[in-house]
């Protein structure tokens, strides 16, 4: 006799940033029932290039598909932090200006999704660094 238990589950397929719930009824050689949450994250992006200018640098990334972002952060600073906020999924390229020449800044990228009125961000790529002229 082949045995096959029934499983019920919740939110199985969900493919969204966040937090879901598992829920699975198992019936016939055993009775019960179990609970697990599991988490999907953003996909990580990378800092393809740094191109120096004077006073101002750009920063380009690569572009992830539509389905993985919304929007890009660009994180700089010289001692405190500033993010810039690319709000297409299309864009890979961002230039910051009136910056201090000659000093050095260190820049990060992440990305974003909206997902049922919450916002997901992935973490942030590693750090690169680059000088203005100036």
């Amino acid at each position: 006799m082949r045995v096959t238990p029934f499983r019920k589950y919740l939110n199985a397929e969900s493919k969204a940033p966040g937090t879901y719930r598992v829920a699975a009824i198992a019936r016939e050689w055993y009775y019960g029932s179990g609970e697990a949450s599991y988490k999907i994250r953003m996909k990580k992006t990378k800092i393809k290039k740094l191109n120096k200018g004077v006073r101002k640098f750009t920063v380009k990334w690569k572009k992830l598909k539509k389905k993985y972002t919304k929007g890009y952060q660009i994180r700089y600073s010289l001692k405190k932090s500033r993010i810039k906020t690319v709000k297409s999924w299309k864009k890979g390229k961002l230039t910051v200006k009136n910056l201090k020449g000659g000093k050095r800044y260190y820049v990060q990228v992440r990305t974003y999704v909206r997902c049922n009125g919450v916002k997901y961000n992935s973490s942030w790529s590693k750090k690169k660094s680059v000088r203005c002229r100036g």
